[in-house]
């Protein structure tokens, strides 16, 4: 039997979650559904499984030969980020982080391991929040992009939570940074030639059918991982 590679294990035959045969009209609704069942999903199965999701992510070719990575750092709701941040880290590779400045923007800021503050929280990081210092989009962008989404598809569509308008950002990091843009391109290939990779983690729970995602404005990922 032929094994699966760690990227199409992330795309795998994982049942969507069943939200009703009616197409949504409303990304708010999505949300809430999506929300709930996040919310009853135990802490300590979403750790486990975010530690499966980490381990999978850590091998993949992206985390091998890539060198500049923006990641967010997960909230109680969605899957755990600190243990790839960490590993970024311990291989030496550049950490950009997901600040919002005072009006609203996303800048993804330059971290070290020395910007994170004392722990108050045993399980999640705490980073110093700091726009002054390297900016990916003046800094000739980022290798891999980590994209926080409160909903996916398998095959790479996202809905944020309604806060962060990481799409708009998108639209503007590839209009500052033009050479990091590649449409159709194989992955492998990108990595290459250091275009911009999107990627998505997901627990199943955020899975939903193509047919209930809205697709206006969106930038389709190239990878989801799921977990």
């Amino acid at each position: 039997m032929q094994r699966l590679t760690p990227f199409r294990r992330a795309f795998s035959q994982i049942q969507p979650v069943e939200i009703g045969k009616q197409v949504l009209l409303t990304k708010d609704g999505l949300r809430g559904i999506v929300r709930r069942k996040l919310e009853d999903l135990p802490v300590h199965i979403k750790e486990k499984r975010s530690d499966s999701l980490s381990k999978e992510f850590i091998d993949t070719n992206i985390f091998k030969y890539c060198q500049r990575f923006a990641i967010y750092q997960g909230s109680p709701l969605l899957v755990n980020t600190d243990k790839i941040i960490l590993s970024l880290f311990e291989n030496d590779k550049d950490v950009y982080i997901p600040i919002r400045s005072r009006q609203g923007e996303i800048d993804l800021v330059k971290q070290n391991l020395s910007d994170v503050n004392s722990q108050t929280d045993p399980v999640r990081l705490k980073f110093k929040a700091s726009l002054k210092r390297a900016n990916a989009l003046s800094d000739g962008g980022v290798d891999v992009i980590v994209i926080p989404g409160l909903a996916f598809t398998r095959d790479g569509y996202r809905l944020g939570n309604g806060m962060w308008k990481f799409d708009k950002f998108l639209q503007k990091y590839f209009r500052v940074c033009p050479k990091r843009y590649a449409e159709d391109m194989p992955l492998a290939a990108k990595i290459e030639k250091h275009k911009t990779i999107l990627i998505g983690l997901a627990l199943e729970e955020q899975i939903i059918p193509r047919n209930q995602m809205p697709l206006e404005r969106q930038r389709k990922l190239d990878l989801v991982f799921i977990a």
